[in-house]
């Protein structure tokens, strides 16, 4: 038999084999929302766009940056989003959830996305542009499905056989990493364009240590190996970049061919030296960049490293005393001391701590995501403190960030249901409301500090981050497409971290415009002044994030433009990539339908797979073998699930006495 027939006869086999199992394993119920909640939809031409009946604006924003982006995002892929079908996609918006994420889901085919933004050093670029981008390029990667011959097994199995051909053809990281790649390459604030997003390869390669392809991809058990969005983007970014192959994900989809197979057909190479030809080229920009950098100031280690990778984080110092979370690929994350003068930790308690840490007399604090044991998609953000050993909750409800101390006041910033954002001042004793200042449309406050009795905050807009002096919100540091945070006062200054040159650096604002403090070789983060003319600060190695300190009057403080930032070369060959293959811009206004109730009875039930035969998926699910021929017989299966994850379930006809056989519901 040949090996084109081969292949198609053991995928033939392996899909008939596996829809009993995989059909209902891929279902995708992520959770449900409060039952009180009612839901409005709108539609554009392609999407419907299902959110709580309150949320209407926020809607409305996620529909027009839904059409902004459309188009941009499928030059270099062939494909534009939902073309492939007749029915448009739903778009769950949850409002409720203070967790930040996206996701595409083919079974049922649907975008569920959670659009409380992130306030923990996010990305300059907001949130609902992000997700515009991003997760529309997963819904274009998926329309492969629907073409060729590939189209026929969708009349056979209805949605579900997409999920298997996505893991067959493609590996997870390349969707992931593409789609990093686009968003890098649209704009000036995706993640590849911050310093944060490749910063453990950048410490990796500068001591020597390069992985190949498959160790970077798949971790190990001894090292430390960052999220596949990393390693997808090298593969499929890197390659664009390196080999100007703008079009190298369409033929990846054409194809059809494995990664290495596709990397190597396009690069007349082999797979090592090409994919090692990447590496090499952002290695060799990287050291080109530490040398216009250089000198670098001194430093040495208060922490040291152990066997396995762990991570210091959140510093705050009082009294002599670094206060950190400290967490690794070996240990669950856990509230530490450190003595600065003699380096001794100790260990104070378990965390689940999301922010850095803040003190004021005896108690520690920070913000902290609690989720809602019965309604999935709602959660909170608490303040909470430790104190006496124990740990309390200042502020149990609401969404609520970045809490810092200033002597009796905390400042902290509060993100609403509907997209708004405020910054908050409260009694650090009893969490009482002391002033509250809203901040104004399209802005995100993400940290405040007070200075000189007024209030600062560090906020995320469309053109970037910036630093904004309240209650007025007018900008004392313009935004720019760079990540500002970790924002504290020490000398009646405001400083903050930023990757302003590549890496993470300290910066102060004050009457004399800004001045950089640090000029580390690998960057820094957690900057904190000790009473012993000491900067402390964690830095990052192979083998990891440890605190390290320097002199204060060893410190390379020098004036700069703060408008003047690090261009990220194979970032701006993306850029160039895709405006090339861009059409001529769309000038007519996109069309977004009027708002309607939606009706959950109508949208209850919404068949989305099926099987040609019948299957007892519970009984598949157990092992139970040996009542094989009551699990799999003649007659048909069909599965369904509704918009919101409220009904789902199967129904199947076993051709057995001609009777109804079991079916299940949710």
């Amino acid at each position: 038999m040949r090996p084109a027939a081969l292949r198609k006869l053991l995928l033939t086999v392996f899909l008939a084999g596996a829809g009993a199992f995989a059909a209902n394993a891929q279902f995708v119920v992520d959770g449900t929302e409060r039952t009180f909640v009612r839901w409005h939809q709108i539609k554009t031409e392609d999407y419907r766009f299902v959110f709580p009946a309150t949320m209407d604006s926020l809607a409305r924003v996620y529909a027009s940056e839904w059409e902004r982006w459309k188009l941009p995002v499928s030059h270099s892929i062939g494909y534009v989003p939902n073309e492939a079908y007749r029915l448009k996609m739903p778009v769950i918006l949850h409002p409720y959830l203070g967790y930040s994420n996206g996701m595409v889901v083919w079974t049922p085919r649907r975008m569920e996305m959670y659009t409380g933004p992130d306030m923990y050093t996010p990305d300059p670029i907001a949130w609902p542009t992000v997700l515009a981008i991003h997760e529309q390029r997963h819904v274009a990667q998926l329309q492969f499905v629907r073409e060729g011959s590939l189209k026929k097994w969708s009349y056979l199995f209805g949605e579900a056989p997409a999920g298997l051909f996505s893991i067959y053809y493609f590996d997870p990281s390349h969707w992931e990493g593409d789609a990093v790649a686009i968003e890098s390459a649209l704009s000036m604030g995706g993640r590849a364009r911050t310093a944060d997003f490749l910063e453990y390869y950048r410490a990796s390669f500068d001591e020597g240590e390069f992985r190949n392809y498959e160790r970077w991809r798949y971790g190990s058990q001894r090292l430390y190996t960052p999220d596949y969005y990393k390693i997808g983007y090298l593969a499929i970014g890197g390659v664009r970049a390196v080999y100007d192959k703008p079009l190298f994900m369409k033929d990846y989809y054409d194809w059809r061919m494995s990664y290495r197979k596709q990397l190597k057909r396009q690069t007349k190479m082999k797979f090592k030296d090409a994919f090692g030809g990447v590496m090499a080229v952002q290695d060799s920009l990287w050291r080109a960049d530490d040398s216009s950098r250089a000198p670098f100031q001194p430093m040495d280690r208060l922490t040291e490293p152990g066997r396995y990778y762990v991570s210091y984080s959140g510093l705050t110092l009082a009294d002599g005393i670094i206060y950190a979370r400290r967490s690794g690929i070996a240990d669950n994350a856990e509230i530490v001391a450190v003595d600065t003068a003699s380096g001794r930790i100790s260990r104070l308690h378990s965390t689940s701590a999301s922010s850095a840490f803040t003190a004021s007399g005896d108690r520690l604090y920070w913000s902290e995501n609690i989720y809602n044991p019965r309604w999935e998609m709602h959660s909170n953000s608490s303040l909470r403190y430790l104190e006496g050993g124990r740990t309390r909750t200042l502020v149990r409800k609401g969404r609520w960030f970045n809490p810092k101390a200033f002597s009796d006041t905390l400042t902290a910033c509060r993100t609403n249901h509907d997209g708004s954002a405020d910054v908050v001042l409260l009694s650090a004793s009893d969490g009482a409301v002391l002033a509250e200042f809203r901040a104004p449309d399209g802005m995100t406050p993400y940290e405040a500090v007070i200075n000189g009795g007024e209030v600062f905050c560090a906020a995320l807009t469309d053109v970037g981050e910036g630093i904004y002096r309240l209650p007025s919100f007018a900008p004392v540091l313009a935004p720019s497409f760079v990540k500002i945070n970790h924002l504290f006062v020490f000398d009646d200054k405001i400083f903050f971290t930023s990757d302003r040159t590549g890496v993470n650096e300290l910066y102060s604002l004050g009457p004399g415009g800004v001045l950089q403090h640090t000029n580390l070789k690998a960057g820094g983060q957690d900057f904190v002044f000790g009473d012993d003319g000491q900067l402390y600060f964690t830095y990052l190695r192979s083998n990891g994030r440890m605190i390290c300190r320097t002199p204060v009057d060893s410190l390379p403080v020098r004036p700069v433009d703060f408008s003047e930032r690090h261009r990220y070369e194979l970032e701006e060959r993306l850029t160039a990539q895709e405006a090339a293959l861009a059409a001529a811009p769309d000038t007519a206004a996109p069309v977004i339908g009027e708002t309607k109730r939606y009706s959950k009875l109508a949208h209850a039930i919404k068949i989305h797979s099926w099987l040609p035969f019948y299957a007892d998926y519970d009984e598949l699910e157990s092992m139970s073998f040996e009542s094989l021929t009551t699990s799999l017989g003649l007659g048909a299966t069909a599965y369904f699930q509704n918009d919101l994850n409220t009904l789902y379930g199967s129904v199947g006809y076993n051709y057995v006495p001609g009777i109804l056989m079991k079916d299940s519901l949710a």
